[in-house]
């Protein structure tokens, strides 16, 4: 269960920012102690990163568009990353020296300021009443839906009556960050800590808020399935790969994106699966659509922009590039994929977490 829902929510963290969707719900602890109104405003809880291997320089996959009087970079982030995760190039550099302003998916006040009861459709206490996902598993897997609850730290109660299509990215992303990855370290938080150090706009590309509702829109009879069907792969024992009892991490999907190694290939299995192929949608078709009309009017504006959005929105045949080119504009490649060593596996898997 952990190396698919793993990837399928690693692979939609390279589409999404919000924190709705990067960080998994609070714990017992922050329940009890958060106020009545937010109960389900997540709270991310890192754990200690595993060390990292990087035996290559990094060189994240980076564009350009310009005209005249308008350039605007765009990089390919991710959002959550391993302590010690080296990704910073020459060419990033040189490109915050001169950008003007910095624009993301959304700023942080935007996530801070999400009226979660609006979107959600209702109070905390409407939102707890909604019929419990267990109901619609079958009897084995309820034993081990209630598993995934108290290894997140979570009153089952409150765990099976959220909507079933963040649970599923929630139990992914926190696998991952059992494995030692954090939102705190990653590319888009300590950028805008930089810019705003600079005194340099921060902007955002859209309201995160209508992407949580859109991703909410989704049929949750689609989500329930891939849930069902994940509870069967599962052994029941543990969200994280062990191994004679220690953590196994697995940083590939990482190494790739550093090496700039963006493989158009990488959102098929979602195709294959309709909670995948609505995601997909809703999280990179809608989105980059959208984008390519924002990139054309902010081209006739005069101005040095970093945009700086999920390196996924640049794979695959709906990317960025391929909408912007819809609009006759092209956006250039500036560097090449870092070549792979001789043996990948090595360079591709950390070492155990101590």
């Amino acid at each position: 269960m952990l190396a698919s829902l793993r990837s399928f929510a690693l692979s939609a963290l390279l589409l999404a920012s919000s924190p709705a969707l990067a960080d998994p719900p609070p714990s017992r602890h922050q329940r009890d102690t958060a106020e009545p109104g937010h109960l389900l405003a997540p709270e991310p809880a890192p754990a200690p990163a595993a060390p990292v291997v990087q035996d290559y320089e990094p060189d994240p996959a980076m564009w350009r568009l310009a005209d005249e009087d308008t350039t605007l970079y765009f990089f390919g982030t991710y959002h959550v990353l391993p302590e010690g995760f080296r990704w910073r190039t020459p060419l990033l550099e040189q490109v915050i020296a001169e950008a003007d302003e910095v624009v993301f998916e959304s700023r942080s006040e935007d996530e801070e300021d999400i009226d979660f009861e609006a979107v959600f459709g209702g109070s905390a206490l409407d939102i707890l009443a909604r019929p419990p996902v267990s109901d619609k598993l079958s009897e084995t897997n309820r034993e081990k839906w209630a598993r995934i609850a108290e290894q997140m730290e979570l009153p089952f109660f409150v765990f099976d009556r959220m909507p079933p299509s963040l649970t599923l990215l929630f139990i992914g992303v926190t696998a991952s960050e059992l494995e030692g990855s954090q939102s705190e370290l990653g590319v888009e938080t300590i950028l805008e800590e930089e810019f705003r150090a600079a005194g340099k706009p921060i902007l955002a590309i859209e309201d995160p808020a209508a992407v949580l509702r859109n991703v909410l829109a989704i049929d949750e009879a689609f989500a329930i399935r891939l849930i069902d069907e994940s509870l069967t792969e599962w052994d029941g024992e543990s969200l994280v790969t062990m191994e004679d009892g220690e953590v196994v991490t697995d940083w590939s999907m990482e190494h790739d994106w550093a090496r700039g190694d963006l493989d158009p290939d990488d959102f098929e299995e979602w195709t294959e699966d309709p909670f995948g192929e609505a995601l997909y949608k809703v999280l990179l078709v809608d989105r980059n659509r959208a984008w390519a009309d924002w990139i054309a009017a902010r081209m006739e504006q005069p101005g040095t922009v970093l945009v700086a959005v999920g390196a996924g929105h640049f794979a695959g045949p709906d990317s960025v590039q391929a909408m912007a080119a819809a609009k006759g504009l092209t956006i250039e490649r500036l560097n090449q994929p870092v070549p792979r060593p001789a043996s990948d596996k090595a360079s591709a898997v950390a070492a155990p977490a101590e």
